[in-house]
């Protein structure tokens, strides 16, 4: 069985992940920091005695989304579970962020999980 998630290395992510891994499950991750995902992948593979696929990507860009989408079509024929965790919070008023800050949130919190579903 494949579990997809997204935002793996902390978190609600990372201990869904675990929880996965725990179960038998294959994992195929991402996250924007390589060093944090390269770290998790290591440690949930050490751990559960699984297989963990991992490539970095930054959600605000929607190509990067997509190119995960590709690595994941290209790791596995059939995805068994998605949980897109990736998300963003930016502290103050909705107002005082640029715009372009505020699309990048649009970008993580809503489109990613569009684009990824889509792939």
């Amino acid at each position: 069985m494949i579990a997809v998630i997204t935002g793996a290395t902390q978190g609600i992510g990372k201990a869904t992940a675990a929880k996965f891994a725990k179960q038998g499950f294959d994992l195929i991750i991402t996250a924007r920091n390589a060093k944090d995902l390269a770290k998790s992948k290591a440690e949930l593979e050490k751990k559960y005695s699984i297989k963990v696929h991992s490539i970095n990507s930054d959600f605000s860009r929607i190509t990067e989304v997509q190119n995960f989408g590709k690595f994941v079509k290209s790791t596995t024929k059939k995805v068994d579970v998605l949980v897109n965790n990736v998300g963003q919070y930016m502290v103050g008023d909705l107002f005082e962020n640029s715009t372009e800050k505020f699309m990048e949130q649009i970008n993580v919190n809503l489109l990613s999980a569009h684009a990824l579903t889509n792939h």
